[in-house]
């Protein structure tokens, strides 16, 4: 905001020059000695005066733009964290459909183990698509090819308690790591299951 109201003094001195010089060009003596180059210093003046004045609306224009994306940013920041601080209260009334979007808004890959290990544990690693502090530490910075930037947990030496229902399956990727899928039961399935069990 203070460069623009820079910018916008440095436009009206350029245009009170402007003004000053073209009544100056307009005051000068058709019939008097040295007029004609008085007049083409006068307007070299006047000409230089209107590139600066065109240079200048350009830099107030862009800055302009700038300003509002910059609050338009600041306003978006401003209801992550609403959001951030009652996210409680809104995962309470979301539906599995919008928890499971969320989730995959929120985490960028998990990798798990190729082979069993005597643990149990499956999971090797979480990155997350935004900042984030683990047990005091902020997380490692990863930045793919695809120039997304994920801050992934070692998951290698924490217990993850993994959900009781659902299927849990590991998809093989097309790099090579897996990605666990849970899989939760359809409808179908679970008559399926019913008839099954219990006739």
């Amino acid at each position: 905001e203070a460069y623009l109201q820079e910018l916008r003094k440095h436009l009206r001195e350029a245009e009170l020059t402007k003004d000053r010089i073209g009544e100056k060009l307009d005051s000068l003596n058709p019939l008097g000695k040295d007029y004609d180059k008085k007049y083409e210093q006068t307007s070299a003046k006047l000409d230089g005066l209107y590139d600066r004045i065109e240079e200048l609306e350009g830099l107030v224009n862009s800055t302009k733009k700038k300003l509002v994306k910059m609050k338009r940013k600041t306003d978006s920041s401003v209801q992550v964290m609403t959001f951030m601080k009652n996210i409680r209260l809104v995962y309470e009334e979301m539906t599995d459909e919008e928890r499971k979007d969320m989730f995959q808004a929120f985490v960028d890959e998990i990798q798990v183990f190729p082979e069993d290990r005597a643990d149990g544990r499956i999971i090797r690693s979480i990155s997350f698509r935004f900042p984030l502090v683990f047990d005091g530490n902020p997380l490692k910075k990863k930045s793919s090819t695809e120039e997304t930037v994920a801050f992934t947990l070692d998951c290698s030496k924490i217990d993850i308690q993994l959900p009781e229902t659902g299927s849990i399956i590991m998809k093989k990727q097309t790099d090579g790591t897996q990605k666990v899928i849970v899989r939760k039961g359809t409808y179908k399935a679970i008559r399926v299951f019913i008839l099954e069990k219990h006739g």
